[in-house]
């Protein structure tokens, strides 16, 4: 088989630079405005830091000053499409099936592509998004034209001070609101020997992923798996961190 073919209008990686943001402090219910002094030569081609923040400052207090929107119109949207059928996609499961019985792979990620065309803003979609799932990672990005809407509950990769931090989620139960369901739920996770299977075989694959960039003797398994409650499901949750070597960075 060839190279999949990449039919999506975007790139495969994308960097941006934000030199000015406001953040939120949640444990102190505080919003503060911040931005970035470029050394020159750089510095002659940005505004100062000082004019971003005023900028900045600006647009929020002439956001914060305007009325509520009105209620959107009803939206229309197109039948969501999908681009392989039932069977193709059972099929291609037992083929990743075989390859993990033969020793060729370890794991695979087998998705779907749901499709649809609508005139709702991707704003709406993004904030309709955060209340059907809520998250502690999640990403409204604009970009050249497209817009990538994200809500996900996994850290992939955090490093501050040279310290490497990832959290794979391996194993989901819903999450009902009712005290005894959700206890049964929490039980079934916790007691499964398939998502304990999982999830290990993805820490030793992250351990060697980050050996290869990390110190030597600093990789640690910090957690082999806790269950932790979201708003929506219960995850069985993995922590792994090292100290990045020297002369390797974010990149």
């Amino acid at each position: 088989a060839g190279p999949t073919r990449w039919d999506v209008p975007l790139p495969l990686a994308g960097f941006r630079l934000y030199d000015a943001a406001a953040v939120y402090d949640h444990q102190a219910e505080q919003w503060y405005v911040t931005a970035v002094d470029w050394p020159v030569p750089l510095a002659r081609r940005r505004p100062s830091a000082a004019s971003r923040l005023a900028g900045l400052r600006d647009r929020l207090a002439s956001a914060a000053a305007m009325p509520p929107p009105g209620p959107p119109p009803a939206p229309t949207s197109s039948p969501v499409r999908v681009n392989m059928s039932k069977d193709a996609y059972f099929a291609k499961v037992n083929r990743a099936k075989r390859y993990i019985e033969a020793g060729d792979i370890y794991q695979v990620n087998l998705t779907q592509r749901f499709m649809t065309r609508t005139d709702v803003s991707p704003l709406m979609l993004y904030r309709r998004l955060r209340r059907s799932s809520p998250s502690s990672h999640a990403a409204f990005l604009p970009w050249d034209g497209v817009t990538v809407l994200s809500s996900s509950p996994e850290l992939f990769l955090d490093l501050r001070d040279g310290h490497v931090v990832t959290r794979p989620i391996k194993g989901t139960r819903p999450r009902v609101g009712d005290a005894h369901q959700d206890a049964i739920h929490r039980r079934q996770l916790n007691k499964s020997d398939k998502e304990r299977a999982e999830l290990n075989m993805i820490v030793d694959l992250l351990r060697n992923d980050l050996g290869r960039v990390c110190k030597l003797g600093s990789i640690q398994v910090v957690s082999a798996g806790d269950i932790e409650e979201h708003p929506t499901v219960f995850h069985r949750v993995a922590t792994i961190e090292g100290d990045l070597a020297a002369r390797r960075t974010w990149l």
